[in-house]
Order: structure tokens, then sequence, then C-alpha cells
């Protein structure tokens, strides 16, 4: 049985002349009893050794529904007054109880400060020795008193409805704003990952640029120092030539004269002459300049200044006045390329190719076989 279908705790109060009342009314209620109407209470049911002040009071306050038999006799009772009437009209402000006065025999009881605005019974507040019938009167007090249960009930049950629906929205509201939080606390959470993996992002890019700075400086400065020093090393090689020439033309000259004027020859000095012209006419064979052929073929790399050109060069002379060089430049732009790579491969992941096509063409222009670089600068497209 749910709370809005139990019987209503009723308790009875009346002024021990009026007894007889009482017995007559509890008789009349047994249907509302044994229907589940009412769950009766009264002195009557105190036992033997019990504390009946305490028993009444305890019994009293957890009452639902306060049946007063109202007469002269309960009007001059001041335990009724002071005790009883004065809880019960409390806990009817207080919205737990109802009281019900049931006139028994005329009294001024409209009078009373505790009843005024309290409907009575039976009908039209008619005492109930008053009636022919007295049967009647406890009849009609009963269906009263049982509109009266169904009515309580029928508040009971929308009093817990709309508890039961606060309840059910302040739990929804509850679950919405956890969730709203959960939410924010989310993309707080999102916010804060992405904000770091940008910082992330930046302190790498920016450090890949110092770097590709750094090694662009120090490319120079090596071109620089290589340049430096080709030039000391061409005009330490032209000088010592000069002079190694003009001796090695001094020893021919003297060998020949030797040969065409030697001491113990009887020639003469015209003979010998002729004799000169006519060798130094004979046309003589001309070898390859291999050091002539290294130069321009290094000259031609540098001016290319692309990986395929330095290759072919070293390719060409891997013992040449100027390997060592080659394959430094080689090395160098092996780091120059990778690293433009890795710093346009960066701006492609984070969708920004009006930064990473410049950095694809610089590899395609020192690398035209980048296969990587190429695939990459497609997929742009």
């Amino acid at each position: 049985m749910s709370d809005t279908q139990a019987p209503l705790k009723t308790f009875i109060i009346y002024a021990r002349d009026d007894k007889a009342y009482k017995d007559q009314l509890i008789r009349h209620l047994r249907p509302l009893v044994s229907s589940s109407y009412l769950n009766v209470w009264h002195d009557g049911d105190i036992l033997p050794g019990e504390d009946w002040e305490k028993k009444i009071k305890s019994n009293l306050k957890t009452s639902q529904l306060v049946l007063v038999l109202v007469s002269v006799n309960c009007l001059n009772s001041e335990f009724i007054e002071g005790e009883e009437l004065t809880t019960a009209v409390a806990q009817l402000k207080d919205g737990h109880t109802r009281i019900v006065p049931i006139i028994v025999s005329p009294c001024g009881w409209r009078f009373h400060k505790l009843f005024v605005g309290l409907q009575g019974l039976p009908e039209d507040m008619k005492p109930v020795s008053e009636w022919p019938n007295p049967d009647k009167a406890w009849t009609n007090v009963v269906e009263s008193l049982a509109s009266i249960v169904d009515e309580t009930r029928a508040e009971q049950a929308a009093f817990q409805q709309q508890q039961q629906k606060a309840a059910e929205q302040a739990r929804l509201a509850a679950l919405a704003a956890e969730q709203e939080a959960k939410r924010k606390a989310e993309q707080e959470a999102q916010a804060r990952a992405r904000q770091e993996q940008q910082e992330r992002e930046a302190a790498e890019l920016q450090r890949q640029t110092t770097a590709e700075k750094e090694r662009q400086d120090t490319e120079a400065r090596q071109k620089a120092e290589a340049a430096r020093l080709r030039r000391e090393a061409g005009g330490a090689n032209g000088g010592s030539n000069k002079f190694i020439f003009a001796g090695l033309g001094v020893v021919v000259l003297v060998i020949i004269y030797l040969a065409f004027f030697p001491p113990w020859s009887t020639k003469k000095p015209e003979e010998g002459a002729q004799e000169v012209a006519t060798e130094q006419g004979k046309k003589p064979s001309e070898p390859t300049n291999v050091q002539q052929d290294d130069q321009k073929a290094f000259d031609a790399a540098q001016k290319t200044g692309t990986l395929p050109a330095w290759e072919k060069y070293l390719q060409q002379y891997p013992s040449g006045l100027h390997a060592e060089e080659a394959r430094q430049q080689i090395s160098i732009l092996k780091k120059q390329i990778a690293g433009k790579f890795k710093q346009a491969k960066n701006w492609y992941n984070l969708e920004e190719p009006d930064k990473a096509k410049p950095l694809l063409d610089d590899i395609l222009r020192l690398d035209p076989d980048h296969a990587e670089a190429l695939r990459l600068k497609q997929s742009l497209k």
C-alpha cells in the first residue's frame, strides 16, 4: 500500500463526561477503519502502567486527523484547551494535521479562539444530540470523514507527485550541470593541448630556422675560405710556374745550342742556325693538359652549384685537384637539402602550403631528382 493509500492516523479529543459520545463515534467509524480509511487512537488505548500524558502527546504529534468532540464539557477542560487543542492547532498551522470539530451537544464553540475558521460536523453543524435519530447524525459524520480522507489522499498524492517532479527536475538539472562542466573541462583540456602543441611546433620551427641560418652562415664562411685558398694557391702556383718555366727555357736553349753548336763541332754557326731553324719548323706533338680539364670541370660544377653537378665532377675526377672540396660541397648540400625538406614537411603538416612550396622549389633546384620533394610538391597542387 502506497503512502497516499495508507489509513490516516486519527486522534480523538474528548472530555471524560462525553465518553458515551466517543464510544458511539468509534462504533460508527468501524467501516472506515476496516476499509483502511482511518487508524483511530484515543486514550482508551493506553495500557495500565503507561505514562498516559506522554502517550497522548506522542500519538497526537504523529496524527494526521484530529477529531474533537465539542461540547460544553470540552470547552471547560483545561487539559484539552492547554495541551491537546493547542498542540493540534500548532500542527494544523504547520500543515501536518487536519482538525475536524464534531459537535455533540449545543455550546458556544464558534466563539472559542482555537476553533476560529474551522468547519464542523455533522451537516450544518447541528449537534448530534439534537438529531431525532443520532445514528443518522453519526452516519453523516462518517460519510463526511470518508470524503475528507479521499480529499486528503488526493492532496498527498498531488504533493508527492510534485515532490517527485521537483526531485526529477533537480536530478536532471544536476546531471546537465555535471555534463556541461565535464564538456567545458574537456574543451579546456583540448584547448590547452592544442596550445601546447602549437608552442612546441613553433619552438621546433624556430630551432630549425636558427639551425638553418647557422648552417647557411657556416656554408658561406666555408665557401669564402675555399675561394680564398684557391686564390692563394693559384697565385703561388703561378709565381712558381713562371720561375720553373723560365729556368726550363734556359736549360732547353742551352741543350739545343750545345746540340747544334757543340764546341767540338766543325759546323759553321750559320749552318747550325739553319739546322735549328729546320728543327724548329717541325710541328711538335701537343700533350693533353689534364690539370686544365680538371679545373674547367670544377669551375662548371661550382657555377651550377647543384648536387648532380658536384657528383658528376667527383665521378670524373675522383682524385682531382679539387676532389676533397667537391666532397665537402656534396656533404654540405645533402645536409642543407635534408634540413629544408624537414622544414617543408612541417609546414605541410601544419597545412601551410605557401610556406612549404618555396622550400620544395629550393630543394629541387639543388637536387632535381629528389623523389620525396617531387611527390610532396605534387600533393600541394
